[in-house]
């Protein structure tokens, strides 16, 4: 979402632009140091609403959003019945992760303007972040009809649609959104996801690249070698380099066993907390941490090509079929073993299966797409199975909470940090009869570790390609949401399937 620059009513002593003209010219040439310089200049002299808003506005533009709350508050002061200022201080705490007062800025300056189609455009985008998808739908038709060719309002529709796991409205919108802006990575990315989520891999994968087209998803990492097109190198190590989530990271590492048939000498950077479980999993594979700049050894010129980690499928899993003959990718450190076991063996007998139910994000979005620990109730209540957590943040009073409702316990390992120590965490999930997750990080270890691992799912996850088993682990299967519907009549089949699974462990 672009920032508003137009000034508030009533501003002082500004060229029609709205701006005295040498800062429109500053703004113009992009020479935001400037502008900044002379606003600052002038707001010491006079108490300027246009230019509180434009002080504002820059620093966001630099990178410095907290520092551009107090010259907004200054402008919304100054002139109340103008509304960018009001809607840039709604996008800065939307930025922030502060859904609720987002919500109440981004109203404000519907109010103040509904003709102004940023404001309708980020006031949906408040109402999405709140979990108000029918108001976030109203808003953002109301933006698409005072501003019907604006690329990102389209995209912001089919980001609505998709959370209402509506692929072809999504779709629809998504393609509209390209249209209107050719050259924009988010809708071509969005549009990729759809392809991985219904399946068609080639075209999926293909596309995939656009995350890194600018105002999409990541950034390159500095390294000058060519792109690696999956050719064998007989010659010249191969860099491949991680440029995710961690959860995303484990995902693709699985595809390094085949990366090192083709390169046999082969570096990855990656999260530093990866570095030694990659290079023990991947024998002749060496692992360095990311960091800025990266570690000299990745920029000698031993290291002939380079290649994202995300970018591998596209070379190597093509189609379904290309899945075929999956293992186990991750090693444990055998020593880290001994007193997972030991603290395992003492909860008693029964199946030991760990569980995580949420991400670590609570907003709205998060909680479209995972389940609350209340879902689990059917699963929890199962007989003959001993539960352990897998959630990797801090979820006692949840725990707390379950074992008063349901009079089951979650066991928390005592000395584990599943967060920073996946050295532990590996070794804790490699030791499980069976790993029931939403799909977050938590069911990555257990998965990549050949454990037999369900993952509660939506018809959105494109990591799961509209399989009913997520094709990167050897040992899984997938339980799909109902699209629209709520998590019990899923959590109830996982609990059926799961007293099956304890029944016949018992004999």
């Amino acid at each position: 979402m672009t920032v508003v620059l137009t000034a508030p009513a009533g501003a002082s002593g500004t060229a029609p632009s709205g701006f005295p003209p040498e800062i429109a010219a500053a703004l113009s040439s992009g020479r935001l140091d400037d502008a900044e310089r002379m606003a600052a200049s002038v707001l010491a002299r006079v108490a300027d609403p246009a230019l509180f808003n434009l002080l504002g506005v820059v620093r966001i533009a630099r990178g410095a959003p907290r520092e551009a709350r107090r010259p907004l508050i200054h402008a919304e002061v100054l002139a109340p019945q103008a509304a960018p200022p009001a809607l840039n201080l709604a996008l800065i705490l939307l930025a922030q992760g502060a859904d609720a007062p987002a919500r109440r800025w981004a109203r404000r300056a519907v109010l103040l303007d509904p003709g102004l189609p940023d404001a309708q455009a980020t006031a949906a985008s408040a109402e999405r972040a709140n979990g108000n998808l029918d108001h976030a739908e109203r808003a953002v038709r109301r933006a698409i009809a005072l501003a019907p060719s604006v690329s990102e309002f389209l995209a912001n529709a089919g980001n609505l649609w998709m959370d209402r796991e509506r692929l072809d409205e999504a779709r629809r919108f998504f393609r509209r959104a390209l249209a209107a802006s050719p050259g924009s990575g988010n809708p071509r990315f969005q549009l990729a996801c759809i392809d991985l989520c219904e399946g068609k891999l080639a075209r999926g994968w293909a596309e995939y690249e656009a995350r890194f087209v600018p105002a999409a998803l990541t950034k390159r990492r500095p390294f000058p070698q060519p792109e690696w097109q999956g050719q064998a190198l007989a010659s010249g190590a191969l860099l491949v380099w991680g440029e995710q989530g961690l959860g995303d990271e484990i995902v693709f590492a699985t595809l390094l066993g085949d990366v090192l048939k083709r390169a046999p000498a082969a570096a990855i950077e990656c999260d530093p907390r990866l570095t030694a479980i990659l290079a023990r999993s991947f024998p002749g594979l060496s692992a360095y941490p990311r960091q800025t700049p990266p570690h000299p050894a990745l920029l000698s010129s031993s290291i002939s090509h380079q290649i994202a980690l995300g970018s591998l499928p596209r070379l190597l899993r093509p189609d379904v079929a290309s899945f075929a003959g999956r293992q186990a990718a991750l090693r444990p450190d055998p020593r880290r073993l001994g007193a997972s076991r030991a603290w395992l063996a003492s909860l008693g007998d029964g199946l030991k299966v760990g569980i995580a139910w949420r991400s670590v994000r609570r907003n709205a979005a998060s909680q479209r797409i995972h389940t609350r620990l209340d879902d689990w109730e059917p699963i929890l209540r199962t007989p003959g199975v001993v539960f352990v957590n897998l959630q990797y943040d801090d979820c006692r009073d949840e725990l707390r909470e379950a074992a008063e409702r349901f009079g089951v316990r979650v066991h928390q390992h005592p000395d584990l940090d599943l967060f920073d120590d996946l050295e532990g965490a590996l070794a804790y999930s490699s030791l499980l009869d069976l790993a029931i997750s939403t799909g977050t990080t938590a069911c990555a270890f257990p998965a990549a570790a050949g454990i037999e691992t369900w993952i509660l799912t939506t018809a959105v996850d494109y990591l799961a390609m509209g399989q009913e088993r997520y094709l990167w682990y050897a040992r899984t299967r997938c339980f799909v949401r109902q699209q629209g519907g709520d998590w019990l009549p899923t959590t109830r089949t996982v609990a059926d399937t799961l007293a099956a699974r304890a029944a016949g462990a018992s004999k």
